[in-house]
C-alpha cells in the first residue's frame, strides 16, 4: 500500500469515526433527562440474563412510574435518567449478586400525557395539545358503554372522564408536572370562561388532579351511589346533582342526612338542604313508592313518588283532577281502611289532622270522585303552587 493510499484510508476511517461520535452524541441529546411511564426501556444485567425481565427484551414502565424486576422487585423508576436507575437496580441486587453491573438503555421514548392523583390514566400525546385540549380528550373518553356490570367504570381513563363530567374535580389549581418539577397551578375554570386554551404540553407531562374537598356519601335511590366531591360553598343538594342527574335535587323532596352522627330528615324547607354541606356527610334517599290514584283525574294510573310522597303530590303526578272532580272529598285507602280529605283544608290549615298532606305507603290508593257541577282544576293548581312555593 502506497503513502498516499494509507493517508487516505486513515483520512476515511478519521472521517466516519466522527460521524458515528456525532451520531452518538446526536442520540445522546435526544435522550430525554429522566425517564416517564410508558418509556421503554432495555435493562441488561451483565452475567446474569435471569434477572432481567423478560430476558434480552424490552420492558415498559407503567402508568404509576414503576418497573418490575426479578429479584430487584417493583422500582421506582419515575424522574430518573437511565443512569441513576442502573443504579438503584444495581443496589437492590447487591445483597444477592456479587458486584452487580447493570445497564439502562432508553429504547422508546412515551408519546403520552399522563393525569394522576383523582382517576389517573395514559393518554396519547399530540403535537401542540393544551391543557384544555386534553382534559376534553379526557372527558369525551368517557362512552354510554364504559359501566361495568356493577355500575362502576372499568378503565382508570374513564373513571377520570367521568369525574370531569360530573364536576367532583377541582379544577382551579391544576398542576402540571414536567422533568420532576411542578409548574405554577393553572385555574382551568378561568380557562373555559375565557376561551383560554392553556399552556401547551409536552410528551411525557403529568397533569395532576385533585377532587374537591368535601366528600359526601350517597346512598339509596339515586341514578348512582358513590361519593361526591364539593367545594366547601356547595350545598347537600349539589351532591345529589352531581350522582343523580341534574334533576335529582329537584325530583328528590325528603331526604335523611346523617351528620357527625346525628340523623335528620331534611327537605326543601330545611337549613341544611341550601347551607354547605360538610365533609363526612351521608345522605340517604329513600326508594319511591308506588300509589294507585284513580277517578276523576286527569291519567288514572300507578304512579312513583319520589322525594315528597304526600296525598297532595300523588294527585299532582296523576295530572292533577278533571273538571268535575271533587277535592274536598278525596279518599285515602291504606291497608283496608279508608280515610276521606278535603285537600283545600289540608294545604290552607284546617282542624285537627286535617291541616296535616298525609304521607302515603306503598299500595296505597287514592280516589278522587266526581263533584257536582263545581270545577276545581284552577283551585287545585292554584293550592299545588302555594305548597310548591312554601316547599322551597
Amino acid at each position: 500500500m502506497t503513502t498516499k493510499s494509507f493517508s487516505t484510508l486513515c483520512a476515511a476511517l478519521f472521517v466516519l469515526c466522527c460521524l458515528a461520535m456525532s451520531s452518538a452524541g446526536a442520540l445522546a441529546d435526544a435522550q430525554p433527562t429522566t425517564l416517564h411511564p410508558g418509556d421503554k426501556l432495555q435493562v441488561t444485567v451483565y452475567n446474569h440474563p435471569e434477572l432481567e425481565a423478560p430476558a434480552g427484551q424490552p420492558t415498559v414502565i407503567d402508568a404509576g412510574g414503576h418497573l418490575w424486576m426479578p429479584v430487584a422487585g417493583l422500582i421506582d423508576a419515575s424522574n430518573l435518567t437511565p443512569a441513576q436507575l442502573s443504579r438503584q437496580i444495581e443496589a437492590r441486587l447487591a445483597p444477592f449478586v456479587k458486584k452487580p453491573a447493570v445497564n439502562v438503555r432508553l429504547v422508546a421514548q412515551a408519546q403520552s400525557i399522563f393525569l394522576s392523583g383523582a382517576g389517573g390514566g395514559v393518554y396519547p400525546f399530540t403535537p401542540g395539545e393544551t391543557l384544555l385540549g386534553a382534559l376534553d380528550a379526557v372527558q369525551s373518553a368517557l362512552t354510554t358503554n364504559a359501566a361495568s356490570a356493577n355500575g362502576g367504570l372499568v378503565d382508570p381513563s374513564q373513571v377520570a372522564a367521568h369525574e370531569l363530567q360530573n364536576g367532583s374535580l377541582e379544577l382551579h389549581h391544576v398542576v402540571i408536572l414536567r422533568d420532576g418539577h411542578d409548574l405554577a397551578p393553572v385555574d382551568v375554570t378561568a380557562l373555559l370562561q375565557s376561551g383560554d386554551p392553556g399552556p401547551a404540553l409536552q410528551p411525557d407531562d403529568t397533569i395532576l388532579l385533585a377532587f374537591r374537598p368535601i366528600a359526601v356519601t350517597v346512598r339509596g335511590d339515586v341514578q348512582q351511589t358513590g361519593i361526591a366531591h364539593l367545594d366547601p360553598d356547595q350545598p347537600i343538594s349539589d351532591a345529589l346533582k352531581q350522582l343523580g342527574g341534574e334533576n335529582a335535587a329537584t325530583a328528590t323532596d325528603r331526604f335523611e342526612l346523617t351528620r357527625n352522627g346525628q340523623k335528620q330528615v331534611v327537605t326543601k324547607s330545611t337549613p341544611a338542604y341550601r347551607e354547605p354541606a360538610q365533609d363526612g356527610d351521608v345522605v340517604y334517599v329513600p326508594p319511591g313508592i308506588h300509589v294507585g290514584v284513580v277517578g276523576q283525574v286527569a291519567t288514572p294510573s300507578r304512579v312513583l313518588l319520589q322525594g315528597d310522597q304526600t296525598l297532595l303530590s300523588a294527585i299532582y303526578y296523576a295530572g292533577g283532577p278533571t273538571k268535575y272532580g271533587d277535592i274536598r272529598h278525596v279518599r285515602l285507602l291504606h291497608d283496608g281502611t279508608q280515610v276521606e280529605y278535603d285537600v283545600t283544608k289540608l294545604t290552607h290549615g284546617g282542624d285537627g289532622e286535617e291541616k296535616n298532606n298525609p304521607v302515603l305507603a306503598d299500595g296505597d290508593t287514592v280516589f278522587v270522585p266526581e263533584g257536582h257541577k263545581i270545577d276545581f282544576t284552577g283551585f287545585f293548581n292554584a293550592i299545588f303552587a302555594v305548597a310548591a312555593l312554601h316547599a322551597i
